[in-house]
């Protein structure tokens, strides 16, 4: 179980007692933010890299081409991005093996039956990497809590990296990546989505940052 913690996760993480049990458990933490490198870092937890979930998805789908794995993607918005992100893969990555794909339906987490379908039918392709993009913290409670039922090596959440992938959704340009932006970025092409994510719950990281910072100072 591999989680990848940016801003808003960190945020989530403490207000969501199951979310923070998954990440707690998990096998394997790696950074996904540009911004948290540099507040661990200048706190004095070094951190020596960070890899957004959107570059690590493509990064494993070429290690699983060059060492044959298979994949299975469970996720995107659409169907037709899906397919058009597999498409995409295969053409950048000649030798994926995507064994199996499904696009679940709004809702489905709630529906045991539809659970269960979704399990059987990743189990009957028997992945060796399940990677999963339906959005947090979504997508990490239903890998922790069926991960135990499915025939799979490794579980990845991986957000809107299918769409970004397709190209149903436009990922920012890497000027705007490097300069910590990316999500500013995302603000302006879908402010009403996003709005309350960015500006108002994701701000408090700023607020504990300086408390950190500050009892840093007092403690020395």
């Amino acid at each position: 179980m591999i989680v990848t913690p940016n801003i808003d996760y960190i945020i989530i993480y403490h207000q969501d007692n199951k979310f923070r049990e998954v990440y707690d458990k998990a096998d394997l933490v790696i950074m996904d933010s540009r911004i948290l490198l540099r507040m661990s870092n200048f706190l004095g937890h070094k951190i020596k890299f960070f890899i957004t979930g959107s570059d690590l998805f493509p990064f494993l789908c070429n290690e699983a081409s060059k060492k044959g794995y298979s994949v299975f993607i469970l996720g995107g918005t659409t169907e037709e991005s899906l397919n058009k992100a597999k498409d995409n893969l295969k053409n950048r990555f000649k030798n994926l093996n995507v064994i199996g794909s499904y696009s679940p339906e709004y809702g489905f987490e709630k529906d045991e039956t539809k659970n269960e379908k979704i399990i059987e039918m990743i189990n009957s392709a028997k992945p060796d990497i399940l990677f999963m993009g339906v959005g947090a913290p979504k997508q990490e409670k239903w890998l922790f809590k069926y991960k135990d039922k499915i025939d799979a090596q490794i579980f990845l959440g991986i957000g809107a990296a299918i769409d970004f992938i397709s190209g149903y959704q436009k990922r920012a340009p890497i000027i705007w990546q490097k300069l910590s932006l990316e999500w500013l970025y995302r603000l302006i092409h879908n402010p009403k989505r996003l709005f309350h994510r960015y500006v108002v719950r994701d701000s408090k990281i700023f607020v504990w940052f300086l408390k950190e910072i500050f009892k840093k100072r007092k403690s020395n």
